[in-house]
Formats: structure tokens, sequence, C-alpha cells
């Protein structure tokens, strides 16, 4: 019995289940969130017939299962919906579409102090020193809205067209974080399976 027990820690202390920041930009200091970059669909009443979408990189240190993702965001007019994606990058840009969400009923402008959030509802595996992109679209064509700026500067991506290319640059970017998991090294795998060869050869010779 005592072997299943120390082999119960070895599992507990190899595989610890972490719950982490994979990345944020969140500002404490710019806490009054005022404007932002624009979000608006072709009928919005700002600008008829133009369209904006608007993407922020962000590249993970270690490797993480996704848990959610928090963005500051607000509606000015129109349908009062965005669409939210986690994309994978390609060469720079936006790239395949990972996990989709839709975010509705979003805070007028002059919002202070919150956040949407959108939770994961299958596995996400996200890598480490691989590039991912939270986008965020108008919702519908007159949808007017905007995702709130912080103090920080990074890279982001705009689409100026509908369905058309991602323009990359460095600018200041708008606040989101992403919540995930850590995931397990693979040395704890290792370190598990030496365990259970050991659980079978004393069970073999007792």
């Amino acid at each position: 019995m005592q072997y299943y027990l120390y082999l119960l820690l070895l599992v507990s202390l190899a595989c610890p289940s972490r719950g982490a920041t994979i990345f944020s930009d969140f500002d404490p200091a710019n806490i009054a969130y005022q404007g932002g970059w624009g979000i608006y669909g072709t009928g919005n009443s700002l600008s008829p017939g133009a369209f904006k979408a608007q993407a922020m990189a962000f590249t993970p240190s270690f490797d993480a299962v996704l848990s959610k993702i928090d963005v500051a965001m607000f509606w000015s007019s129109g349908t009062n919906s965005i669409k939210l994606t986690l994309n994978s990058d390609n060469s720079g840009v936006p790239g395949a579409v990972v996990a989709s969400w839709s975010l509705n009923n979003l805070p007028t402008f002059g919002f202070c102090c919150t956040a949407e959030t959108v939770n994961a509802v299958s596995l996400i595996p996200l890598t480490a020193g691989k590039q991912y992109w939270v986008v965020a679209a108008p919702g519908a064509s007159d949808t007017q809205a905007g995702w709130t700026n912080t103090n920080t500067l990074g890279v982001l991506a705009e689409q100026d067209t509908l369905n058309g290319p991602f323009i990359s640059g460095t600018s200041v970017r708008s606040a989101f974080d992403v919540i995930g998991t850590e995931t397990p090294e693979p040395s704890s795998f290792l370190l598990v399976a030496a365990g259970l060869a050991l659980l079978a050869r004393r069970n073999a010779s007792s």
C-alpha cells in the first residue's frame, strides 16, 4: 500500500496544475479606460462603407492550455456585438482561426475598470515561443465599437477592408490578457514513468 502512496505523491509533484498569466498588458496606471482603436463594420455611422478590425499579438513564454481571454472593449453605436477570435500566426499577421467567440452587450464608451471575458470550451494548447493573435472584428455591418488602449507599445495589425489582408506594425496596443494552465515539462512525465516502472518491479518481486 505504501508504494501506491509514494507513487501518488510522485505524480502530484511531477505534474502540477498551475493557473498562470500567459500574457497581459493591462496597465493599472491607465485605470480610467478612455478611447482606443476603432472596430466598425461597413454600415457604421462614423464612416459609411469603411471597415476596421484590430488584432494584438502575444507570444507565450511557456507551454500552456488556454483558459480564458479578457479584453477591455466598449460600444458606441449600431449592433452591440464583437466577434473575438484567437488566431495562429502567418508570417507576422493573423493566420488561421483557432477559436472564436461573440461578445455582446459591451459597456458604452467612457466606461471604467471592467473587462469582457471569453472562456475556452475545448482544449486549446499554446506553444512557448510561438506568436498568436487576439483579433476583434465587428459583429454586424452597423457595429461601431472600440478596443481600449494601454500605455504599452507592441505589435498589432489592422484589417482595413472586409475580408482583406491584415497590415502589421508597432504602436500603442489595446488592453487584454490571456490566462491558462501551464503544461508540465516533458521531464516530469519521464519521472512519472520511472516511478511506474519501479512500482511494477516491486510488485513483481513481492
